[in-house]
Protein backbone atom coordinates (compact mmCIF):
# COMPACT_ATOMS: atom_id res chain seq x y z
CA UNK A 1 0.00 0.00 0.00
CA UNK A 2 1.08 3.54 -0.19
CA UNK A 3 2.86 5.27 2.75
CA UNK A 4 0.67 7.76 4.62
CA UNK A 5 2.10 11.25 4.82
CA UNK A 6 2.04 13.51 7.62
CA UNK A 7 4.03 16.88 7.09
CA UNK A 8 5.04 18.14 11.18
CA UNK A 9 6.06 21.20 11.96
CA UNK A 10 7.38 23.03 14.77
CA UNK A 11 6.71 26.47 16.14
CA UNK A 12 6.48 28.98 19.04
CA UNK A 13 9.60 27.22 21.13
CA UNK A 14 9.19 28.21 24.74
CA UNK A 15 12.80 27.35 26.71
CA UNK A 16 12.94 29.09 30.04
CA UNK A 17 14.98 30.74 32.44
CA UNK A 18 17.28 31.93 29.79
CA UNK A 19 20.20 31.02 32.32
CA UNK A 20 21.09 27.92 33.04
CA UNK A 21 24.18 25.76 34.85
CA UNK A 22 25.30 22.78 33.80
CA UNK A 23 23.48 19.57 34.89
CA UNK A 24 20.36 21.75 35.65
CA UNK A 25 17.17 21.48 33.95
CA UNK A 26 14.63 23.67 32.13
CA UNK A 27 11.69 25.01 34.05
CA UNK A 28 9.31 25.52 31.15
CA UNK A 29 9.24 23.92 28.08
CA UNK A 30 6.51 24.45 24.96
CA UNK A 31 6.27 24.13 21.32
CA UNK A 32 3.29 24.23 19.52
CA UNK A 33 3.16 21.08 16.81
CA UNK A 34 1.19 21.56 13.60
CA UNK A 35 0.28 18.59 10.62
CA UNK A 36 0.59 19.92 7.41
CA UNK A 37 0.08 16.80 5.57
CA UNK A 38 -2.89 14.85 4.25
CA UNK A 39 -3.00 12.27 6.94
CA UNK A 40 -3.92 12.45 10.41
CA UNK A 41 -1.79 11.55 13.60
CA UNK A 42 -4.25 9.27 14.59
CA UNK A 43 -3.98 5.61 16.72
CA UNK A 44 -1.64 3.68 16.00
CA UNK A 45 0.24 6.64 14.20
CA UNK A 46 0.66 9.45 16.79
CA UNK A 47 4.11 8.69 18.17
CA UNK A 48 6.23 11.74 18.15
CA UNK A 49 9.80 12.41 19.49
CA UNK A 50 11.08 15.44 19.98
CA UNK A 51 15.12 16.48 20.38
CA UNK A 52 16.54 19.62 21.77
CA UNK A 53 19.94 20.68 21.73
CA UNK A 54 22.20 23.44 22.53
CA UNK A 55 24.39 25.07 19.78
CA UNK A 56 26.68 28.19 19.96
CA UNK A 57 25.95 29.12 16.36
CA UNK A 58 22.64 28.84 14.75
CA UNK A 59 22.86 26.26 12.45
CA UNK A 60 21.71 22.51 13.97
CA UNK A 61 23.39 19.09 12.80
CA UNK A 62 27.24 19.85 13.09
CA UNK A 63 29.92 18.35 15.46
CA UNK A 64 29.39 21.51 17.75
CA UNK A 65 25.47 21.08 18.60
CA UNK A 66 25.23 19.35 22.27
CA UNK A 67 22.06 17.15 22.54
CA UNK A 68 19.77 17.72 25.78
CA UNK A 69 17.49 15.33 25.99
CA UNK A 70 14.15 14.18 23.85
CA UNK A 71 10.51 13.82 24.70
CA UNK A 72 8.26 11.40 23.04
CA UNK A 73 4.74 12.03 22.74
CA UNK A 74 1.56 10.34 21.29
CA UNK A 75 -0.39 13.39 19.84
CA UNK A 76 -3.65 13.36 17.65
CA UNK A 77 -3.63 15.63 14.98
CA UNK A 78 -5.70 15.95 11.65
CA UNK A 79 -4.43 17.98 8.70
CA UNK A 80 -4.37 21.54 9.39
CA UNK A 81 -4.24 21.19 13.15
CA UNK A 82 -1.64 22.25 15.74
CA UNK A 83 -1.45 22.01 19.40
CA UNK A 84 0.32 23.33 22.29
CA UNK A 85 2.36 21.11 23.95
CA UNK A 86 3.99 21.72 27.32
CA UNK A 87 6.53 19.39 28.55
CA UNK A 88 5.50 17.83 31.73
CA UNK A 89 7.91 18.17 35.20
CA UNK A 90 9.32 14.49 34.61
CA UNK A 91 9.91 15.21 30.87
CA UNK A 92 11.89 18.20 31.65
CA UNK A 93 13.97 16.36 34.11
CA UNK A 94 15.34 14.62 31.43
CA UNK A 95 16.48 17.74 29.73
CA UNK A 96 19.64 18.31 30.85
CA UNK A 97 22.29 20.94 30.57
CA UNK A 98 25.21 19.28 29.58
CA UNK A 99 28.72 20.64 31.39
CA UNK A 100 29.60 22.68 28.21
CA UNK A 101 31.90 25.94 28.41
CA UNK A 102 29.68 29.09 29.78
CA UNK A 103 28.84 30.97 27.37
CA UNK A 104 26.10 32.51 25.27
CA UNK A 105 23.73 29.21 23.33
CA UNK A 106 21.05 28.76 20.71
CA UNK A 107 18.09 26.16 21.78
CA UNK A 108 16.71 24.56 18.82
CA UNK A 109 13.78 21.92 19.09
CA UNK A 110 13.42 19.41 16.15
CA UNK A 111 10.53 16.76 15.80
CA UNK A 112 10.11 13.27 13.72
CA UNK A 113 7.34 10.48 13.42
CA UNK A 114 9.15 7.78 15.87
CA UNK A 115 7.87 4.14 16.41
CA UNK A 116 5.27 2.25 16.21
CA UNK A 117 3.91 5.30 14.09
CA UNK A 118 4.70 4.48 10.50
CA UNK A 119 4.10 7.95 8.98
CA UNK A 120 6.69 9.68 7.01
CA UNK A 121 7.28 13.34 6.83
CA UNK A 122 7.18 14.42 3.09
CA UNK A 123 8.88 17.78 4.34
CA UNK A 124 11.16 17.41 6.61
CA UNK A 125 12.60 21.03 6.70
CA UNK A 126 9.66 22.70 9.08
CA UNK A 127 10.60 19.63 11.75
CA UNK A 128 13.55 21.75 13.32
CA UNK A 129 12.86 25.11 15.39
CA UNK A 130 15.37 27.49 16.58
CA UNK A 131 14.45 29.49 19.48
CA UNK A 132 14.15 33.40 19.32
CA UNK A 133 16.81 34.76 22.06
CA UNK A 134 20.07 33.19 23.70
CA UNK A 135 20.24 31.34 26.89
CA UNK A 136 23.43 31.60 29.28
CA UNK A 137 24.80 28.87 30.52
CA UNK A 138 26.75 29.91 33.86
CA UNK A 139 29.72 28.26 35.60
CA UNK A 140 29.32 25.86 37.98
CA UNK A 141 31.44 27.65 39.50
CA UNK A 142 30.14 29.71 42.59
CA UNK A 143 30.22 33.52 42.17
CA UNK A 144 32.08 36.24 44.01
CA UNK A 145 29.93 39.00 45.38
CA UNK A 146 31.26 42.84 45.42
CA UNK A 147 30.48 44.34 48.72
CA UNK A 148 31.82 47.90 48.98
CA UNK A 149 31.90 49.19 52.69
CA UNK A 150 34.27 51.72 54.65
CA UNK A 151 36.68 48.66 56.06
CA UNK A 152 39.65 51.21 56.83
CA UNK A 153 37.80 54.38 58.46
CA UNK A 154 39.38 56.79 56.32
CA UNK A 155 34.78 57.50 55.13
CA UNK A 156 35.75 56.24 51.94
CA UNK A 157 34.03 53.11 50.57
CA UNK A 158 36.86 50.04 50.01
CA UNK A 159 36.40 47.49 47.57
CA UNK A 160 36.25 44.25 48.91
CA UNK A 161 34.79 40.69 47.24
CA UNK A 162 33.71 37.67 48.80
CA UNK A 163 33.98 34.09 47.36
CA UNK A 164 30.82 32.10 48.44
CA UNK A 165 32.39 28.87 47.20
CA UNK A 166 36.20 29.12 48.70
CA UNK A 167 34.78 31.71 51.64
CA UNK A 168 37.32 33.84 51.33
CA UNK A 169 37.50 37.96 51.17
Amino acid sequence: GATANADIYLRDLVFVPPRLRPLSHPGVVSVTLGNNGESSLAPPNTRVCFDFYLSPDQELHDEIDLWIGDYQADVQLAPGEALRLSLPPAARAGLRIPEAPAGVYYVFAHVRHAAPSTLTDPVPDNNTLLRVGLVMIASNAAPWFGIPKDYDGDAKADPAVYGLAEALW
